[in-house]
């Protein structure tokens, strides 16, 4: 059988009991493994194909001849696909559950076991079977296509208008139409397909210190009202846990179901317990106080999930969720770009009317 789909038959299988297993299982995490166990792999292979004397130097003795285009094409394939990996998990790191250091030596070590890899390749006979080609050609197309995602952006009538959730300045953690910077777009039939994740930008990244603290500062800050609507349902009573603890079976944790029209509603998950300030039926403006980012659900850190749904009923897996537009905000990396804002995973906003102040 061909040692390339061995080797594959094998990264196949320890990803289906790693997905199977781990709760944190993502494709991300499936990616950077094969990323970071694939190129030890090789080497050990490399260093048993040069022990037997069956490396292959033709192609690289007589790089331009014909015959060795074929080689080349097969090394080209498999190159291509590092690269994508390693820019992939690149738009995968959150820049604020890491110190400044750390989000950058992750990013740096994912391209040296790419590049170390690429390396390794070149001495080994490359497969020009079509079966392997296609097998990595199909990750690669499958990796364009997440990458691509991450630039797209919904229409104004396809989407919730909005205004900034916080009074201070503020970055997303998931948000997105791409598997790479949203991990809430499971499927696009996921009632939290267009979820977006955020927290006050106290700081860009967390220090050390706050890593041993029960909570990081995101936990208790104030959350607004971004449309003015009528409080339909909510739920306080969940306790919040520290950090590193995960509710097993709690979901979206404490939350408030926010009717702002006829066919829109606006679901905030993950509030701080007893935190909820108006009551059920309560009419609210725009900007008024709602709540508190806690930890009380399915997250690992304090940080606000909002969700635009058309169904009160939240919990039901046939509700469609809807892309949110942020608008009266400014884009921090881009002051002259014009509002609204597509959020998405790295960009931090910072309301107008807290720039005024």
């Amino acid at each position: 059988m061909n040692k390339s789909l061995i080797i594959a038959f094998i990264y196949i299988l320890l990803a289906s009991i790693l997905w199977r297993h781990c709760e944190d299982a993502t494709l991300p995490k499936l990616m950077e493994l094969c990323l970071r166990y694939g190129t030890p792999t090789m080497l050990v292979i490399q260093c048993i194909f040069l022990a037997r004397g069956q490396l292959y130097w033709e192609h690289l003795k007589t790089p331009f001849q014909k015959k060795q285009i074929k080689y080349w094409l097969s090394i080209f394939n498999k190159w291509v696909c590092l690269a994508l990996t390693a820019y992939a998990l690149q738009i995968v790191a959150i820049k604020l559950e890491n110190t400044e250091t750390e989000y950058y030596q992750w990013i740096q070590t994912n391209w040296i076991f790419a590049a170390v890899f690429a390396i390794i390749l070149l001495p080994l006979r490359p497969r020009i079977d079509r079966l392997s080609n296609l097998f990595i050609l199909a990750i690669s197309a499958l990796l364009s296509y997440q990458l691509l995602l991450t630039q797209r952006e919904p229409s104004l009538e396809e989407s919730v208008l909005l205004k900034a959730p916080f009074a201070e300045e503020f970055c997303v953690m998931n948000g997105g139409y791409s598997l790479l910077n949203n991990m809430l777009q499971s499927s696009s039939r996921s009632p939290r397909a267009f979820g977006v994740h955020m927290r006050p930008a106290t700081r860009t990244f967390l220090n050390d210190s706050e890593r041993n603290r029960p909570y990081p500062e995101a936990f208790g800050a104030t959350i607004l009202a971004p449309a003015t609507g009528t409080v339909i349902t909510a739920n306080e009573s969940i306790p919040d846990l520290p950090m590193g603890q995960i509710h097993p079976d709690t979901g979206p944790g404490n939350y408030l179901l926010l009717q702002i029209d006829q066919q829109h509603y606006l679901i905030f998950a993950n509030l701080q317990q007893n935190s909820i300030r108006p009551e059920s039926g309560e009419r609210i403006q725009a900007g008024e106080p709602l709540a508190a980012i806690g930890k009380s659900g399915m997250f690992s850190e304090p940080v606000l999930l909002l969700v635009a749904t058309t169904s009160p009923d939240i919990f039901s897996p046939q509700v469609s969720s809807l892309p949110i537009l942020l608008e009266g905000v400014e884009k921090v990396a881009a002051p002259e770009a014009n509002a609204p804002f597509f959020p998405t995973r790295n960009e931090h906003y910072r309301p107008i009317q807290y720039t005024q102040h």
